[in-house]
């Protein structure tokens, strides 16, 4: 049976990417604990027609299946209970009320997940270390099932010392350590406490500390490995009370030189070579002073509303790739076409890539009578809503046969960037404008990850209440004429106020249409005339006659 995507999650667990030595598969995902919670989503038509859902769970690389749990087609989860360490295929049956099994037997169709549980924590051996010229020179090995050396920390720290800033452990660079050697020259001079460091792919994290330099310990330095969340301790040395914080979120995640633009989807089930050797059930896993600001906005979520072409962007890092569509909603309608045969189309698969193309999921399932097709995006599993996604779609025609799922590094068809965070403003005092004696300088900050070129609105009004005018086309038909993010604007007030003072309305939009608004919240002074004395004479005061 092919899934379209299975999310492992667990309570207080540490999820390493499945990435993996080459002597291990690279579609198997490593956990570290033996209670798994697997979500569940189903269509509500199909879940009519369903007794139950079944789950199997195969230890011999998909020889043999057997049952684990079954629960109803309205439940929101699996249970996975193991046993015991070690590789487990998992795939999921639907059972029909007319007594028909999809897929028959789990073995005709790819595993959904292949995952590996490790709870053994690696236990880490300091085999050398000595301070020569100045410099330690350390060596250990590790002992772990499936260890990652590009995890490997080293800190150290004086032995021995009583001041706080002393007992503060140091990172020794990574360019320092060389597989499982290091050498370094510590940035004071005596005794050294060193500590090296390590997560498995599992993200099991373990430890040992030696003392370097100092008198040689009455007994072997003991081997302690540390628990998930907690900084590694060792009896036989005293060691003072601030260790390094070694938490899975401060070590590099294993087998990423550069971590990801953005947080990884579930592994999907490996493409089919022969989509019409068994039928596929559509039973889903789916994976927010003139310095101090006078005003500040952020506009609220946008509702849902179909994708719009995005604007052309400005230059930068975080700039959209070649033909994405930009979209303040995750639900958006997808238009498509299809080109059938006789036998028509039995459903629609919707592929999604959130790496551009690097690695995809089958996202949802359709019948190809729905078009535009409806996108859902958020789904409560997936916990990065916003950024970037690829779709790709795959027609499966009545008689069972279509095109491959789309392979690893296939690019998307269409590339959709989700944004749904309003553009943040503050608003400064404005100031006199040095080189216009009849100019105030309006000035402001406005943040946002998508804006494209004019994104910015200022305007003026007499009355809070309006009617605004815009204060960079003041003859524009639309009181909205934007303006270049530059952060000031040279602004000479109109003759034809009938007050010194006006409110100020600045609007920022991004490309995806989110929009804020930021008002002065008191009236703001407009006199830019400077005072003048001219002397008349004098009058004498408190001479007599």
């Amino acid at each position: 049976m092919n899934l379209s995507a299975l999310t492992v999650l667990a309570s207080s667990m540490a999820l390493a990417q499945p990435v993996a030595p080459s002597s291990t598969p690279s579609d198997v995902r490593f956990v570290n604990k033996r209670t798994l919670t697997i979500p569940m989503s189903m269509p509500p038509a199909r879940a009519k027609e369903l007794k139950e859902v079944s789950l199997f769970l195969s230890r011999d690389n998909g020889d043999t299946y057997e049952f684990h749990q079954a629960i109803k087609p309205t439940d929101a989860s699996f249970t996975l209970s193991a046993k015991d360490d070690g590789l487990y295929w998992v795939q999921v049956q639907e059972n029909f009320l007319t007594g028909t099994n999809v897929p028959k037997n789990p073995r005709e169709l790819p595993p959904a997940e292949k995952l590996v549980i490790d709870t053994s924590k690696p236990v880490v051996k300091i085999t050398s270390a000595d301070i020569v010229d100045g410099e330690v020179r350390m060596e250990w090995k590790i002992e772990d099932k499936h260890p990652s050396d590009a995890t490997t920390k080293i800190f150290y720290m004086p032995s021995g010392a009583d001041s706080k800033e002393a007992k503060a452990w140091r990172e020794v660079p990574a360019s320092s350590i060389n597989k499982r050697t290091a050498r370094f020259k510590p940035d004071f001079t005596g005794p050294v406490m060193v500590q090296v460091a390590t997560a498995d792919l599992a993200m099991n994290i373990g430890a040992e500390n030696r003392e370097v330099g100092g008198k040689p310990p009455a007994s072997p330095t003991a081997t302690t490995t540390t628990t998930a969340m907690k900084p590694v301790t060792t009896d036989a040395l005293p060691l003072p009370k601030e260790t390094p914080n070694l938490t899975a979120n401060t070590l590099p995640e294993p087998g990423f030189t550069t971590p990801p633009a953005t947080a990884p989807l579930p592994l999907t089930a490996p493409a089919l070579t022969n989509s019409n050797t068994a039928t596929a059930p559509t039973t889903a896993f789916v994976p927010m002073n003139p310095n101090k600001p006078i005003a500040t906005g952020s506009g609220p979520s946008a509702p849902v509303m179909p994708i719009q072409p995005a604007a052309a962007a400005v230059a930068s890092d975080n700039a959209p790739l070649a033909n994405t569509l930009m979209s303040k909603s995750p639900r958006f309608e997808l238009n498509y076409t299809l080109d059938v045969g006789p036998s028509g189309v039995a459903r629609v698969d919707l592929y999604v890539t959130r790496d551009d193309g690097r690695s995809w999921i089958k996202w949802s399932t359709h019948d190809g009578r729905e078009n535009p097709l409806k996108v859902i995006l958020d789904t409560r599993f997936n916990k990065e809503v916003e950024g970037d996604y690829g779709l790709a779609l795959v027609p499966t025609s009545g008689a069972g046969l279509s095109e491959s799922a789309p392979a690893a590094n296939t690019n998307p068809e269409l590339r959709v960037r989700v944004d749904m965070t309003a553009p943040v403003i503050k608003v400064y005092q404005p100031t006199a404008d040095p080189n216009n004696k009849h100019a105030l300088l309006l000035n402001w900050e406005a943040t946002d990850t998508n804006f494209g070129r004019e994104p910015i609105a200022i305007e003026y009004a007499e009355d809070p209440r309006g009617p605004w005018k815009s204060v960079s086309a003041p003859e524009a038909s639309s009181a909205q004429h934007r303006i270049d993010n530059t952060g000031s604007y040279s602004w000479q007030p109109p003759m034809t106020l009938t007050t010194p003072k006006v409110y100020l309305r600045f609007s920022a939009w991004d490309t995806a249409g989110n929009k804020s608004d930021a008002v002065t919240p008191n009236p703001i002074l407009v006199d830019l005339t400077k005072p003048k004395a001219r002397i008349q004479g004098i009058t004498p005061v408190g001479m007599g006659k």
